[in-house]
């Protein structure tokens, strides 16, 4: 509770870390159906993906005769889900973690995500929640929370697995109960790549690279192509797209793309791999070239997820990590 008072909420008390009812119900009516419909939208094209995904409860197969061997898939008993709020309202990394959880048949899903200054959860991540059927959600974050997921409080319960999200006391948290509890992959600044040939249309690879500006300052946005007139355009767009956010998201998008970030112009065929690539619009022409890519958007859609949960290694465990089942909460 004081940490919660000193850095999110002052007047903070006890009757406000978990959401009721009527939060859910007030949530709804705050965002709107448009954003209603968006979220559901979302969220059924992500269950389709991991249903898919899922493998066989139970096989066997017989090595020798009279030999077998075979595997049997577990949920694990409990998850504690971090949805971050720092930089935003990301009702997408709810449905992210929620939605995996929920297929993967975990028993008990806890969310937490820090208050508003009111302390409230956000209201689009509470609509999200609801959607995916998780209604255990802590309005609380920060190292605090992780700690109270992994050893149990009076007030938070403790959980089998943590994962998601969140600041850099988030992921030292984490590192610091790794023996203690599973913790997952350690998170960090998100890099992406927009790869673009001559077919792209310049708004969607400039608003693609702002979308990835976006996760924070400590990110990493580079547009690469070989069309001159795909990056001069691109590049002739941004600066309008950039005077429509807010200002204080304004400043990071701009920090972003003023260092390690902007456009390049590359002949040859990009080999190398960095935790996410996105491309515009033909990829099939070089996908197969690649490797260590954990996460590789196809097509012109932008921003909102359109099918699975994505969970990106740090740049240095890339090689490592990019070929991680994709199975966070199944033994």
């Amino acid at each position: 509770m004081d940490y919660t008072r000193q850095f999110d909420a002052p007047n903070y008390s006890a009757d406000m870390l978990r959401a009721t009812p009527s939060d859910f119900d007030r949530a709804r009516d705050e965002v709107g159906s448009e954003v209603v419909a968006a979220i559901e939208a979302a969220h059924d094209n992500i269950r389709r993906f991991h249903e898919e995904q899922m493998p066989e409860p139970m096989w066997f197969m017989e090595i020798k005769p009279g030999i077998m061997a075979g595997e049997k898939i577990t949920p694990v008993a409990s998850a504690g889900l971090y949805v971050p709020r720092g930089k935003g309202s990301f009702p997408s990394v709810m449905l992210m973690l929620t939605v995996p959880a929920r297929v993967a048949g975990v028993e008990r899903i806890v969310v937490v995500t820090p208050p508003n200054e009111h302390g409230k959860a956000d209201a689009a991540s509470l609509v999200a929640a609801s959607i995916a059927g998780v209604d255990e959600v802590y309005a609380v974050g920060g190292m605090q929370a992780v700690a109270g997921l992994a050893y149990g409080t009076q007030t938070l319960p403790k959980v089998s697995k943590i994962v998601g999200p969140g600041s850099s006391y988030v992921s030292a948290a984490k590192r610091l109960l790794y023996g203690t509890i599973d913790v997952g992959l350690p998170a960090g600044p998100s890099e992406s790549i927009i790869l673009c040939d001559e077919h792209a249309d310049p708004r969607f690879a400039a608003l693609d690279l702002l979308v990835e500006a976006e996760h924070g300052p400590e990110s990493a946005a580079t547009l690469v192509t070989h069309s001159r007139k795909v990056a001069a355009e691109a590049q002739k767009l941004l600066p309008g797209y950039i005077a429509e956010l807010p200002e204080w998201r304004r400043k990071f998008v701009e920090n972003v793309l003023g260092t390690y970030g902007g456009r390049g112009r590359n002949s040859a065929r990009p080999l190398h791999a960095h935790p996410n690539q996105q491309l515009l619009p033909r990829p099939e022409r070089n996908l197969a070239h690649w490797r260590f890519c954990p996460l590789v958007l196809f097509s012109q859609c932008v921003g909102f997820p359109q099918t699975e949960r994505h969970r990106l290694p740090q740049p240095r465990r890339l090689r490592s990590s990019a070929q991680n089942n994709g199975y966070p909460c199944r033994l």
